[in-house]
């Protein structure tokens, strides 16, 4: 009895951590909404710890490739079902194609996800890319060719939540953001008033 007490104890603040993960955007405190934050870039694989990108050993050169290529400002928008995107913003867009973006699916595995491109500026030489995820801070995974390095480029990013206020900066909305509205309901129409006839007299 008292081995099965133990299991209990340990396993009890484990399922409620599951619980917790498996609440939606809303449950777990990102309501519904537009919100924007800070992106974050590492040239680090966050569950390894090893540089992936196969072009540079140089740590503080790798960080700033990254962070150039990154724009800090991104956007999450969250709709009434709890579905969540995140926008990315990429710098440096006239010398890079063939981008590619992933989102962590366990340790150190990710999934190709497809994209919408949101926006297109020139004179910021970035494109916005936007993507469907399943939590607002998953770690995501970036590749692209860099044209004047003559090879791709792999780093990994993130949305710092807790930098996250509402609002959508200059990128583009694609949620509403209305709330729903409470259906109407239709008071019966009072029946028709006969007429009553003038009495006569003889």
């Amino acid at each position: 009895m008292t081995s099965i007490k133990h299991i209990l104890y340990w396993l009890s603040p484990l399922v409620l951590m599951m619980m917790f993960c498996a609440l939606p955007a809303k449950a777990a405190g990102l309501e519904p909404g537009v919100y924007t934050g800070t992106m974050v870039t590492t040239y680090y694989n966050p569950d390894t710890g090893n540089v992936d990108d196969g072009g540079t050993a140089n740590a503080a050169l790798g960080e700033g490739m990254c962070r150039s290529a990154t724009d800090e400002a991104c956007l999450v928008e969250v709709d009434q079902q709890g579905n969540i995107w995140i926008t990315v913003r990429l710098l440096l867009q006239s010398n890079c194609k063939d981008v590619a973006l992933y989102t962590r699916t366990g340790y150190d595995s990710y999934s190709k996800v497809s994209y919408d491109i949101m926006s297109e500026d020139a004179g910021n030489d970035s494109i916005d890319y936007r993507i469907k995820v399943s939590d607002a801070g998953v770690k995501l995974k970036g590749t692209m060719y860099v044209t004047p390095m003559g090879r791709d480029v792999l780093w990994y990013l993130y949305v710092d939540t807790s930098t996250l206020k509402e609002g959508s900066g200059d990128f583009v909305v694609s949620i509403d953001t209305s709330a729903p509205q409470e259906p109407t309901t239709l008071e019966p129409e009072a029946p028709a008033s006969t007429p009553s006839t003038p009495a006569t007299s003889n």
